[in-house]
């Protein structure tokens, strides 16, 4: 979405909020410059205050879905909006039912637009894009709020997603292996990479399991601890995870595996981070650690999970101060 784009629905929402509901039985709307053959596309707002896309309709059947929180129905209008635009006929009414998800509403329009532009048939062309969008509006429609210490844990890993997506060639969504609850946070051709972030004031990270701290495949493995405090100029989760998908370019992959992990790029938490410090090692002989081959063989047999913490004082004499960037390209020379 180009910041332009963005400022033009903004302040056409606001437009169509300042219009009163006295038009339209309860409906308040405006026609997009935006043509479907001998008709216009209309953003609308109902009488609940929900936001709705209007996409004149054929003769076609389309796919519908009238429950998901990216509604799809077939509907006839009949109104007249309070700027004397005629609503009339048979629309395909895409609608979003989650209030908290109108930021993400006015991506779908957008994408709709650019689906339409050399479209025989519009509506169906804008059935086809909404259908991309509908599993992560239910996603992101059941997430719940992250606590502070999630956001500080997210904004680390997605800030090593960035130095991944900058600088790693070819890079391929399915490298981000976290949201998908792999033992390690990146799984790159050459590398892999677990991230821990720390706060202010932590003294520990805390290890999840055997795998964690082992080799897949015998590719190197790096551990990535990053401080993240909150900070007046730092990024929010939301304004990170944009800049991200501006560079990533095809986004769709990349969205679902946020939502897995709980963000989204209009997330509206005002907190600010900024990374601070980044050390790293790469994980081998000698670095502290417990593996399974530490175990007796009934040890082996019996033990199903472990966690333990790592005291953050010792463990920086195992590691140096980096930046992931180098290595992940180092990696692929």
């Amino acid at each position: 979405m180009t910041e332009m784009a963005a400022q033009y629905l903004d302040e056409t929402w606001r437009e169509i909020a300042e219009a009163g509901d006295e038009f339209g039985a309860g409906w308040r709307s405006k026609s997009l410059p935006v043509r479907a053959g001998a008709r216009t596309l209309v953003l609308a707002v109902d009488r609940n205050g929900e936001h709705h896309l209007l996409v004149p309709k054929g003769s076609g059947d389309l796919p519908t879905n009238p429950h998901s929180p990216l509604a799809v129905s077939v509907r006839e209008f009949h109104f007249d909006n309070a700027r004397g635009e005629s609503v009339d006929g048979s629309y395909l009414d895409i609608h979003c039912q989650v209030e908290s998800l109108n930021g993400q509403f006015d991506k779908v329009v957008l994408d709709v637009v650019e689906a339409i532009h050399e479209s025989k048939d519009p509506a169906a062309a804008a059935a086809a894009a909404v259908a991309a969008w509908r599993r992560l509006f239910a996603k992101l429609a059941d997430l719940r709020a992250l606590t502070y210490q999630q956001r500080v844990a997210v904004f680390g890993e997605l800030s090593v997603l960035q130095e991944v997506v900058e600088n790693a060639p070819g890079f391929q969504p399915e490298w981000w292996t976290g949201p998908h609850q792999e033992p390690h946070d990146f799984e790159l051709p050459s590398v892999s990479i677990e991230v821990k972030s720390i706060g202010e004031d932590s003294a520990t990270v805390t290890v999840h399991g055997f795998e964690q701290l082992e080799r897949v495949n015998g590719k190197p493995l790096l551990l990535v601890v990053r401080k993240v405090v909150e900070r007046p100029s730092g990024k929010t989760v939301a304004e990170l995870l944009s800049e991200i998908f501006a560079v990533a370019g095809s986004t769709s992959e990349l969205r679902e595996r946020a939502a897995s992990i709980g963000v989204f790029d209009t997330d509206p938490d005002p907190t600010r981070f900024e990374v601070v410090e980044t050390r790293t090692a790469e994980v081998g002989e000698g670095f502290p650690r417990i593996a399974f081959s530490d175990l007796t063989p009934a040890a082996q047999s019996a033990v199903c999970g472990v966690g333990y913490d790592l005291d953050l004082a010792v463990l920086r004499a195992s590691m140096s101060v980096g930046a992931v960037s180098e290595i992940v390209r180092a990696g692929d020379e």
